[in-house]
């Protein structure tokens, strides 16, 4: 395999974004004696998979142990607030469109007990009266789907804290410079 073949899945490696076949042609290739030398400094990591992955924990309480100094705090802090935000909107908007739902036909419901109790109904009331209650859904509904466009400002904003976001893959070259050449974007500006 051509080592610029190595760089471009190792850059996939480091985003997240490799398959477990690329992480293997990776594993594979720094545990054989032909690494480049500008990519040894890799070498390192892929051997400690290699050497974690024959440990063994031979104590059986380990876990619990583990649980025990950790916290359960901490490990429901491992879940990204992102998604916590994400499920609890959710909730809370299906629990919005119930009570809507609820409150805007219930009233109809009444007025079509009492309509069915008459016993006068004929099909133009029925279909008057569904309408009706139809053009009442329709509006509540309207009135929080314009609720809901306040969601997409707030994209936009995530959208932009993502383009700042960007600006920290730099900082790796700017605090700690290219090991093989030496420069750095500060050093090429000045």
């Amino acid at each position: 395999m051509n080592t610029s073949e190595i760089e471009r899945l190792l850059d996939k490696y480091y985003e997240g974004l490799t398959t477990s076949e690329e992480e293997f042609l990776l594993k594979e290739f720094f545990q054989g004696e032909k690494i480049p030398s500008h990519l040894k400094i890799h070498a390192d990591q892929f051997l400690y998979f290699k050497k974690a992955m024959t440990e063994e924990i031979r104590d059986p309480l380990f876990e619990q142990k583990f649980f025990e100094k950790v916290g359960a705090a901490s490990v429901l802090k491992l879940k990204s607030n992102r998604t916590r935000f994400y499920y609890l909107s959710g909730i809370a908007a299906g629990i919005l469109l119930l009570f809507g739902v609820i409150f805007s036909v219930r009233d109809f419901i009444n007025d079509d007990k009492r309509i069915a109790d008459s016993g006068n109904m004929d099909a133009e009331m029925a279909f008057a009266t569904t309408c009706d209650v139809l053009s009442v859904v329709s509006v509540n509904f309207n009135k929080g789907m314009d609720k809901i466009q306040y969601l997409g400002q707030f994209e936009k904003a995530m959208f932009k804290t993502q383009l700042l976001s960007k600006f920290y893959q730099y900082e790796n070259l700017i605090i700690n410079p290219d090991p093989l050449t030496g420069r750095s974007i500060k050093s090429d500006k000045q």
